[in-house]
């Protein structure tokens, strides 16, 4: 089931205390002309607590008559009880409901804690015809789920995600770390959804008017070209300042953040999940430092280089040679700019002088060094890819990685290599002007 998009919570129109089913079915058509996803009906904006079972039947065979097959059908069932809410999901699967939305049960609070709501919501995801979504909103029930309940609920393979109503972003951080990837989380605040989107707008809109007119004032002034313009040179700062007035606005119009205070409390709390990834990339820039340092980096190159002329190597056999280099020295030295700086003034000149083109060289330089990198602990991301692996696996370390990924880089290897071979066998030019051989 695809949760991606917008699914908007729809009223329950009345007429004279009785459901004004025509005008529900009428709002459908409307709504759905817009391009919205699917609707959710019978959430609290459709009052679903004050609607005994008849009517609730009614809304949703009324709403599914209007929702296109492609389109999808949230509907609410919750029900006080474990019993009631297995009923209810039941009838609207049966009425045609794609998805259960079901809001936790509140009444008697001193006793729903953890293992009660996830007994409640493993039963009714048992027992559902349909995929059920959590739903939370502690502003209306008093009552707010864990990030522990909901980890284990995810699990279920009836459980497809959540609807999270409050607008406690660290909250909402929380679950998405702590859930599956297959588990949809639905942002349920409008407030904070509006706030956030005009805010994205307005920074791309500021963007657009300085990159795209021929004089734009992000643009080189004295080109007129975007390379070597301050949209390039200042992307960092662009892309900090787009992201915090997107946060800042969400906060805002959530409620969270009432004061400058709320803001930098919100950044710190973010920044301490990257506590891991700091440590390690400070040990592993010492490391690069010294390495650096020691011209480790330029005598391999060289020596290198030296073996591969004094070789006789030519045509395939020399790219190929070439191509597992690249692909060792990636192993020891991380960054690809400073190994093509090392690399490039000895083997173009010479490989030039065999007969083959820059264009070829950069090629097989290419395949080694993009095979062998999600396996270089050197490599500038490598930290980061250990941080995430940790957030599933914390017994994983820099070995899991790259016992994880060595099928791939080997697999890779063997294919792309191939396809230089055919590539080479056949004369194929490597693009417009750049052939295999010099003229």
């Amino acid at each position: 089931m695809d949760l991606h998009g917008v699914f908007p919570p729809i009223p329950t129109p009345f007429d004279g205390g009785e459901l004004d089913l025509g005008a529900l079915g009428r709002n459908c058509d409307r709504w759905l002309a817009a391009g919205l996803h699917g609707l959710v009906a019978l959430g609290s904006n459709g009052e679903a607590p004050l609607l005994d079972d008849a009517e609730s039947d009614r809304v949703i065979e009324t709403v599914r008559a209007h929702v296109p097959p492609e389109r999808l059908l949230i509907a609410g069932v919750a029900r006080e009880s474990t019993a009631g809410t297995i009923r209810a999901a039941r009838r609207a699967a049966a009425l045609g409901a794609d998805a259960l939305l079901v809001r936790t049960p509140s009444f008697f609070k001193p006793w729903l804690a953890d293992e009660a709501l996830v007994d409640h919501y493993t039963a009714v995801a048992e027992a559902a015809p349909a995929p059920v979504l959590l739903y939370n909103f502690p502003a209306l029930t008093g009552l707010s789920l864990t990030v522990p309940a909901v980890a284990r609920l995810a699990a279920h393979p009836n459980i497809a995600g959540m609807k999270e109503s409050g607008a406690d972003i660290g909250f909402i951080s929380e679950l998405i770390d702590a859930t599956p990837d297959d588990f949809d989380l639905l942002a349920g605040s409008a407030p904070a959804f509006l706030a956030s989107l005009l805010a994205g707008a307005a920074c791309g809109v500021l963007l657009l008017w300085g990159a795209v007119p021929a004089d734009g004032f992000l643009r080189n002034p004295e080109t007129g070209s975007l390379l070597r313009s301050p949209l390039l040179s200042g992307i960092v700062a662009f892309l900090f300042a787009g992201g915090t007035a997107v946060g800042v606005a969400y906060g805002a119009g959530a409620g969270t953040f009432r004061n400058d205070t709320d803001v930098m409390n919100g950044m710190g709390k973010t920044l301490g999940t990257l506590g891991t990834y700091l440590v390690l990339v400070f040990f592993a820039a010492q490391f690069v430092a010294y390495f650096n340092w020691s011209n480790l980096g330029l005598i391999i190159a060289v020596k290198g280089a030296d073996a591969l002329r004094a070789s006789g190597l030519g045509g395939i056999s020399l790219m190929l040679a070439f191509v597992l280099l690249s692909s060792f020295i990636n192993l020891v030295m991380g960054s690809a700019s400073a190994k093509w700086a090392v690399m490039a003034p000895v083997f173009v000149p010479m490989f030039m002088f065999l007969g083959y083109t820059p264009e070829l060289t950069q090629v097989a330089y290419r395949i080694g060094d993009s095979t062998s990198n999600v396996i270089a602990p050197m490599m500038a991301y490598f930290a980061l890819i250990v941080a995430f692996f940790e957030r599933y696996d914390r017994r994983s370390g820099i070995g899991t990685v790259v016992a994880t990924m060595l099928p791939y880089t080997v697999v890779f290897l063997v294919v792309w290599s191939l396809l230089l071979m055919v590539w080479m066998l056949l004369g194929l030019p490597l693009g417009p002007g750049a052939g295999l051989r010099l003229p």
